[in-house]
């Protein structure tokens, strides 16, 4: 595991192939060795200073916590914030997209789904629609 980039399917063989992150005994074969390659490594719970920023000046209750427990939630504000790292008016947007994301994780969590990798699961499809 040596990726938490975000890109679409059509260019994902792109940046496997060239990431700077790939250790040389990374193999990927077909769709799913690459899937497998660019999965959340081990330190995902490690928050970037930006990220803290703008999890502090969000309303502080249980959204922002909700955020900094979830990894998925924590590589969207990686990626939101390295995407928009050069226009500072864009952090609105980022706390809203966040909050957003964060409120439905609660509402999942009351359909006994903790987490969104649980929400991803196909078991779980019909609570997280309903």
């Amino acid at each position: 595991l040596y990726c938490t980039g975000m890109f679409r399917q059509r260019q994902l063989w792109k940046h496997v192939s060239s990431c700077a992150k790939k250790s040389s005994k990374s193999i990927t074969s077909g769709k799913m060795g690459a899937l497998e390659d660019i999965s959340p490594e081990d330190s995902a719970h490690q928050i970037p200073s930006d990220v803290k920023k703008i999890l502090s000046t969000m309303k502080q209750d249980e959204i922002p916590l909700v955020i900094q427990n979830d990894s998925l939630l924590i590589q969207l504000a990686k990626s939101l914030t390295r995407k928009f790292r050069k226009d500072p008016s864009k952090r609105d947007y980022i706390q809203h997209k966040l909050s957003e994301m964060g409120r439905f994780l609660l509402e999942l969590q009351k359909r006994t789904i903790l987490s969104f990798e649980d929400a991803l699961l196909p078991k779980n499809f019909v609570r997280v629609v309903t």
